[in-house]
Order: C-alpha cells, then sequence, then structure tokens
C-alpha cells in the first residue's frame, strides 16, 4: 500500500490509524475522518503521541466528509460506520467523487437479525444485545468504476 491514498471515515478512536500509517509510507496519506469532537480531538493526540507523520485528521459533517476536493483516493475505509450516516445518497456520494477511478470502497458493518437463544433450559428470542448473540458482520469490497 505504499504510496497510497486513504481515507479511515468515521475512524472514531484511531484504530487502524498506526497500521494504515506505516502501510502507506511517506509517499502515501491517510485522512482520518470523523464527525465527533471528542473523537477527532483523540485523534489529533493519538497523531501526535504515535507520530503517524502520514496521517491528516479531518472533521466532517453528516453531509459533508471535509476532504479535500482534489482528493483520489485509492481506498476509502467504514468500519461500523455506515449504518450512523444519515443522510447516505449524499453523503456517499461525495465518497465517490473523492475516490480515484478503480479505487476500492471497503465497508465493514453490522446488521442485527433476529435468533433463537436457549439458555438455562429455556429458548427466547433476543434481537441484539450487549453480548452480540444477534450481531451479523457483513464485507464489501467494491471498484469504483464510474
Amino acid at each position: 500500500m505504499t504510496g497510497k491514498q486513504i481515507v479511515d471515515l468515521g475512524a472514531g478512536t484511531g484504530l487502524f490509524l498506526p497500521l494504515l500509517d506505516a502501510a502507506v509510507g511517506k509517499e502515501g496519506h491517510v485522512y482520518a475522518v470523523e464527525i465527533s469532537p471528542g473523537f477527532v480531538e483523540l485523534l489529533q493526540k493519538k497523531k501526535e503521541t504515535e507520530g503517524l507523520g502520514n496521517t491528516t485528521v479531518i472533521r466532517g459533517s453528516v453531509t459533508d466528509t471535509g476532504l479535500p476536493s482534489d482528493l483520489q483516493a485509492d481506498m476509502v475505509l467504514l468500519v461500523d460506520v455506515y449504518h450512523h450516516i444519515e443522510y447516505v445518497q449524499t453523503y456517499m456520494t461525495k465518497v465517490r467523487e473523492g475516490m480515484r477511478k478503480g479505487g476500492k470502497l471497503v465497508l465493514i458493518d453490522f446488521h442485527r437479525v433476529r435468533m433463537r437463544v436457549e439458555e438455562g433450559g429455556r429458548e427466547e428470542r433476543r434481537e441484539g444485545g450487549e453480548r452480540g448473540f444477534s450481531s451479523c458482520v457483513c464485507m464489501c469490497v467494491g471498484r469504483c468504476s464510474y
């Protein structure tokens, strides 16, 4: 991934930033986009304390990524973010516009399903839940070919 332009959209706590920053090398760049002011502050501190020199932290909004208008990203990563996007068509159009032709969109999210759970000899149906009984992780990888 050396030399690539990568966007971590909804970067949150920055879990992937150290790996992405190292992977792109000095010729590439990582854009960590977050809409939450608290997470933006956390990301900025992480960038400074971990020496992530190939990373830029950007505060986006619910309708705009805040990415540079001339960016042509090689990859956009959304992990556990898509279901939070309020204006999907508007937002994802801006994401697509910021990708180079043939760029990769990596979307990892969950879908809550109802499941039957046996507990203590009785059976019940649950939806969601803190123990993750019904979380399904879905990963879609696609190439932007507009």
